[in-house]
């Protein structure tokens, strides 16, 4: 695809076609300007599929630098997972908010081995971030059967 003001290709995201950005860019630059405090080279896109079972109308996720950092900090076996999100996401298994939980929404996914929760949510300025993002153990495997989580069809 052609940007026609600039001439120049325009990447259509894989798992999400209202993601697009020019080649290298930033996802949706032009509808979702750069925040100061985002870490904008790795905005989560989300899957439309993931994204119209949740009825939001966001396909692009911030991620706060501090939040993301902090994530990497406290779960250093989660960098590769990390790396792969917008990948990921897209075999996600359920997603749903959490009863009580005013605005987070959960994302469960598996990298292969391991069920991981993406949580993120709207903040009072209207934009949809990433939160931070664990992997399930124990008990928490209950969630992937929880009534307020929306199955993924066929999977």
């Amino acid at each position: 695809m052609q940007d026609v003001a600039s001439s120049s290709p325009i990447e259509v995201n894989l798992y999400n076609p209202a993601a697009r950005r020019h080649p290298g860019g930033i996802w949706n630059e032009e509808a979702l300007p750069v925040a100061v405090w985002e870490d904008a080279e790795h905005r989560v896109v989300l899957p439309k599929d993931l994204q119209q079972a949740l009825g939001i109308d966001a396909p692009v996720l911030r991620w706060s630098a501090a939040k993301r950092e902090l994530v990497l900090h406290q779960r250093p076996k989660l960098r590769a997972r990390i790396e792969r999100i917008n990948e990921l996401l897209a075999g996600w298994k359920a997603a749903g908010r959490e009863p009580g939980n005013r605005g987070g929404w959960h994302v469960l996914f598996s990298d292969g081995r391991h069920l991981n929760d993406m949580i993120f949510g709207e903040d009072q300025t209207g934009s949809w971030n990433v939160v931070t993002m664990y992997p399930l153990r124990g008990g928490q495997m209950d969630r992937l059967s929880a009534d307020w989580m929306i199955k993924r069809e066929g999977k």
